[in-house]
């Protein structure tokens, strides 16, 4: 069996890393009787340079708070309020993947990737990440089907989404 380690920093079977718990692997049917799944979204981890400085960027920024931070791994995690959001440096990244982790070039303008976040308030949460050190990527808008986006590049490079879906 792999091991590595957990958004805890804890070393567990590389099953549990990726969102599995023992019953979801071995899961045949789920509790209405259908085939369910044996993989399931657990929450993302950002590598990045300073992972004490972006922890602190998300606590200003959205007030998501630090639910734990390893010094000697340079891994931590912010408290969401839903799925996980691990910040790991980049030498964990390079542990966990020997030889294949691949820094992002560019100066840390990462793309293609966006972590979306929903708040009621779009235009307050763009104010408060911009005045927390994020830069402006798009001012908050309206979209013809109803939602308010913004967007900010986080202090990593990170794209980050803002929007309030329409009300139901």
């Amino acid at each position: 069996m792999l091991f590595t380690l957990d958004r805890t920093c804890r070393r567990r079977p590389l099953a549990f890393v990726v969102g599995l718990t023992h019953s979801a692997v071995n899961a045949q049917t789920g509790p209405n009787g259908r085939e369910s799944r044996a993989v399931k979204f657990a929450g993302t981890a950002l590598y990045v340079d300073d992972v004490r400085a972006v922890l602190d960027f998300h606590r200003r920024a959205f007030g998501f708070e630090t639910k734990f931070f390893d010094e000697s791994l340079q891994c931590g995690e912010v408290e969401t309020g839903s799925e996980s959001l691990t910040v790991a440096s980049h030498q964990t990244g390079e542990m966990l993947m020997p030889g294949k982790y691949l820094r992002p070039e560019g100066g840390g303008q990462v793309s293609g990737v966006e972590l979306a976040f929903v708040t009621p308030d779009v235009p307050a949460a763009f104010a408060r990440a911009v005045g927390a050190g994020a830069v402006a990527l798009a001012e908050p808008k309206v979209l013809p089907w109803g939602w308010t986006v913004a967007y900010v590049r986080s202090i990593e490079g990170t794209i980050i989404g803002l929007c309030t879906p329409p009300a139901a």
